[in-house]
């Protein structure tokens, strides 16, 4: 095995074990189905152990491109796209976020933390 298999195969293990270890307590590395996020639930509710995965991917998506961006939390996203992502957060469906604009991100969280 040439250096480079190696080192991708290891990092590989490490990323399972941190998979594993965020809030999924079973063996398997990925859960078979994502965490459904409560829209007008308390904040102590939802968040009892940690941030809910689907949550964290849009926060992460916000801090990579927000700062790029104009009045990210002032503009609204666009009302049907919002619609769509919170019932898939809802059902715990999953989402490519690359498909919403920050807008619609930043809207839907706004809603979340309301």
């Amino acid at each position: 095995m040439s250096n480079w298999a190696r080192r991708m195969h290891r990092r590989a293990a490490t990323l399972s074990n941190v998979v594993t270890s965020c809030g999924h307590p079973n063996s398997l590395p990925y859960p078979r189905r994502l965490e459904k996020v409560k829209f007008g639930v308390p904040l102590h509710e939802v968040c009892k152990d940690d941030i809910p995965g689907p949550l964290l991917v849009l926060i992460l998506k916000l801090n990579k491109e927000a700062p790029l961006r104009r009045d990210v939390f002032r503009a609204p996203g666009h009302q049907g796209a919002m619609k769509k992502l919170i019932h898939f957060l809802q059902t715990g469906r999953l989402v490519n976020v690359d498909n919403y604009s920050v807008y619609t991100i930043a809207s839907v969280l706004k809603k979340f933390l309301r």
